[in-house]
């Protein structure tokens, strides 16, 4: 077991240098609250920032068919969240509401170098915390798409005595065999099979090496544990009703996670919403059917009534 340990540490210090996504836009950096954030710039246009889902090991790479459509009309931000990918991975307990002022303090640092709020994407559990920054500062943000949302039916409780105890646990040394066991290849095969995609031979080695690069990086137990352990929870109930942005909402029939049933209840509460259905995909419905995705992302954004979304704006600060 120590053996395998000293292995994996090796493996940390390798698939650090590899970790990047250097092949699809230039990578730049923003040192927010300590933590050192890395990002994805491309593209010129409004400015449009797109925020990766919440897993035992996402990241950005998740958006690996959607940048360069996206950036063929918009300057595309992709930032891996704190806690995931390239940006740093502190030792912490992470929360909800630290994904919510990450949102929102990364929309304001797009507003400062660009001039204009980003339109937004954002998947899954990254929607509902989305959702809690726009709340909350409205004039931050364009139009939204988002991916199969969660916060109303899935994810929207707060944490109890048990998950508490469990994360307290984990976060200690026996974590790091537990997430070792959850992320190992096997784990994540049946996971994205199962999950994230309705197609199982899109879960080819190129797609598990990503999940598995980005899970051996060091400290990336941390955010994960805070997730699995129900600590990213966000109830949208009350702030949903209250968005003013245009809003799609894109979703995969084969969900699993977040089903397609959950989707009536996100119009019911506000009927200005649109829906839009991808056949045969899951809760990877950007990656797994990137086509129709952004051709559907790109048309309803291009119809939008919204300062700036149609056309460039010269940004206040060097790119």
């Amino acid at each position: 077991m120590l053996g395998l340990f000293k292995k994996n540490k090796n493996q940390e210090t390798e698939n650090r240098q590899k970790l990047n996504l250097a092949q699809f836009g230039k990578e730049e950096s923003w040192e927010w609250q300590g933590h050192r954030i890395v990002y994805t710039i491309l593209g010129e246009g409004a400015p449009l920032l797109m925020l990766h889902g919440i897993s035992a090991a996402s990241w950005a790479y998740e958006f690996r068919y959607n940048f360069a459509a996206m950036a063929q009309q918009y300057r595309v931000y992709a930032p891996d969240l704190p806690g995931f990918g390239r940006s740093e991975r502190k030792p912490i307990e992470y929360t909800a509401e630290m994904y919510i002022q990450f949102i929102a303090d990364f929309a304001r640092y797009i507003i400062e170098r660009e001039g204009q709020a980003p339109a937004t994407y954002a998947s899954s559990l990254t929607s509902a915390h989305l959702i809690g920054a726009v709340a909350r500062g409205p004039e931050n943000f364009g139009p939204l798409v988002l991916a199969c949302p969660t916060g109303l039916e899935k994810l929207n409780f707060v944490a109890g005595k048990t998950p508490r105890r469990i994360r307290r646990v984990l976060l200690g040394p026996v974590g790091n065999l537990a997430f070792w066991l959850l992320t190992s290849r096997r784990s994540t095969r049946t996971f994205l099979k199962r999950d994230g995609y309705y197609d199982s031979a899109f879960v080819n080695e190129e797609l598990i090496d990503a999940y598995q690069l980005t899970a051996r990086q060091p400290n990336a137990k941390y955010a994960p544990i805070s997730f699995i352990t129900f600590n990213l929870n966000h109830s949208v109930a009350e702030e949903w009703p209250k968005i003013e942005q245009p809003v799609l909402i894109i979703w995969g029939r084969e969900a699993m996670i977040t089903p397609l049933t959950t989707a009536a209840r996100f119009v019911e509460l506000r009927p200005a919403t649109e829906l839009e259905i991808i056949e045969r995909a899951r809760v990877s419905v950007c990656d797994e059917r990137a086509d129709e995705f952004n051709s559907f992302a790109l048309g309803w954004l291009t119809h939008q009534n919204w300062p700036g979304i149609q056309s460039n704006v010269p940004a206040t600060s060097a790119a």
